[in-house]
C-alpha cells in the first residue's frame, strides 16, 4: 500500500530537513502509513483517545520545534495527503496567502488569555463593596416581613446588574489592553468549564499574535492585576506560547 503524505505546516525555509519546496515556500512533513491515516483508518482511530492524544502531542511538537528555528504556518491536525505533488498544489494554490502569513508570523507566537470568574465569591465581594447593596441590607432589617421580601427580591435584581456590570468592565478593560499590545487579537468562543477543566465561568477567551518582548509584557500585567482580580473571584490565566493555529483560515 502506498504511503501517505501528513502535512504539518508550511515554512519559507527550504533545506535539508525541508526538501519539497516551490516559489519560496516548503513543506514540513512527513510520510505515514494508510493503515494509520487512510480515510476508513483515521475515522476508527479518532475513537481511541489515547491514539488522538499521541498523534495532537506529536504534532504540537513538531510546529513547535521548527517554530523555535523559523516562522511556520501551521496546519490543523490530521491534514493528509496522497502525494508529494498534491502538496506542491496546494502550496501554488495558496503560495500568496502562505507568504502573506510566513511574513505575519515572522518573530511572533501565539499566546492565549482567558479570564474566568467564580460566581459565589464575586456576589460577595460586590455585596462587601457596593454601597447600594449595604442600603437594601439596612432597609430589611428594619422592614416588616411583607417589605423585606419586596427589598430582597429588589437586592437580587440589583446584584445581577452590578454582577454583569462588573464582568463586562473587566472584559472590557482587559481586552483593551491586549489589543493595544497585541499585533493581532482573536476572539475566541467562551469555553465550557466542564470541557476545558478550570473551575469558574470563562467570561473572555482570546488568542493574541505577539512577540517575545510583548509575552513579557503581558506575564508583567497578568502579576500585576493578579491581588485585584483574586479579590474579585477573578482569575486571569495565559498559556502559550503556541504555534499560530488561531490566525490560519484551516477550513
Amino acid at each position: 500500500m502506498d504511503p501517505l503524505y501528513y502535512l504539518y505546516g508550511i515554512t519559507a525555509s527550504q533545506s535539508e530537513e525541508f526538501p519539497l519546496a516551490t516559489d519560496g515556500l516548503a513543506a514540513v512533513y512527513e510520510k505515514v502509513s494508510a493503515n494509520e491515516f487512510g480515510q476508513d483508518a483515521i475515522h476508527t482511530h479518532l475513537k481511541n483517545m489515547d491514539w488522538v492524544n499521541e498523534k495532537v502531542i506529536k504534532h504540537q511538537r513538531k510546529l513547535q520545534e521548527v517554530g523555535e528555528k523559523t516562522a511556520v504556518v501551521p496546519l490543523k491536525f490530521g491534514s493528509v495527503f496522497k502525494s508529494e505533488r498534491s502538496i506542491l498544489d496546494l502550496l501554488a494554490t495558496r503560495g500568496k496567502e502562505f507568504k502573506s502569513l510566513l511574513a505575519k508570523f515572522n518573530g511572533k507566537q501565539e499566546w492565549g488569555l482567558k479570564l474566568f470568574y467564580d460566581a459565589s465569591r464575586l456576589n460577595e465581594w460586590i455585596e462587601l463593596n457596593a454601597a447600594t447593596l449595604k442600603g437594601l441590607d439596612r432597609q430589611i432589617s428594619g422592614a416588616t416581613s411583607g417589605e423585606a421580601f419586596l427589598l430582597k427580591k429588589r437586592k437580587g435584581d440589583q446584584l445581577k446588574k452590578l454582577t454583569k456590570e462588573l464582568l463586562n468592565e473587566q472584559r472590557k478593560r482587559v481586552f483593551e489592553f491586549v489589543s493595544e499590545l497585541s499585533d493581532d487579537v482573536q476572539l475566541n468562543k467562551e469555553t465550557d468549564p466542564s470541557l476545558s477543566g478550570q473551575q469558574g465561568h470563562n467570561f473572555l477567551n482570546v488568542a493574541l499574535l505577539v512577540s517575545k518582548e510583548q509575552a513579557d509584557e503581558l506575564a508583567v500585567y497578568q502579576n500585576q492585576t493578579l491581588s485585584t482580580l483574586t479579590q474579585m473571584g477573578v482569575s486571569l490565566n495565559v498559556s502559550g506560547p503556541w504555534p499560530p493555529y488561531s490566525f490560519v483560515n484551516n477550513g
